[in-house]
């Protein structure tokens, strides 16, 4: 797609590649990008997910404070998915007709979310739900009986540091 002019300033992609690539059988740029939005999404938490999943894991499920902590694991498990689920139809159902999603012009007449709006929304989750899903075991590694140097080791050396996307 970067050779059609994806991630290029405007004026350096060839006249030629843009005919090329909004001929009518074939997807439009716009097209591409609206549907690649929801799978990053989806990606995103995953991602997210899969080290929820992880902890839940790694921390076995027995009596006192683990218990308190797998709790919380799957809620913010719940929350990470329902959240994907709420963002992937925010950004394919944000205009009515759908179409006007993909078109900068000559719009069907209907109606759109503030994309930016919308924009800084979806980033405020993903860095809020980062920080939960980086800091929440970080109580049960300071709790191993091994020496500080261990700790602080499987802390910064722990896939949890792999979240951030």
């Amino acid at each position: 797609m970067y050779h059609y002019g994806l991630g290029r300033d405007m004026w350096m992609v060839p006249t030629d590649s843009i005919l090329a690539w909004s001929k009518p059988p074939i997807l439009t740029s716009s097209q591409w990008f609206f549907a690649s939005m929801p799978l990053y999404f989806v990606a995103a938490f995953c991602t997210k997910l899969s080290l929820i999943l992880l902890y839940l894991r790694i921390w076995p499920d027995d009596t006192g404070t683990n218990r308190i902590f797998r709790m919380g694991c799957k809620v913010i498990g719940l929350l990470l998915l329902l959240t994907a689920f709420i963002s992937v139809l925010t950004l394919i159902f944000g205009c009515n007709p759908i179409s006007d999603a993909w078109r900068y012009a000559n719009r069907a007449g209907g109606k759109c979310i503030d994309r930016v709006a919308a924009g800084y929304a979806f980033g405020g989750l993903n860095v809020i739900f980062d920080l939960i899903v980086i800091l929440l075991p970080i109580p049960r590694m300071i709790a191993l009986k091994v020496s500080m140097r261990q700790r602080i080791g499987y802390v910064f050396g722990s896939a949890e540091w792999d979240a951030f996307d």
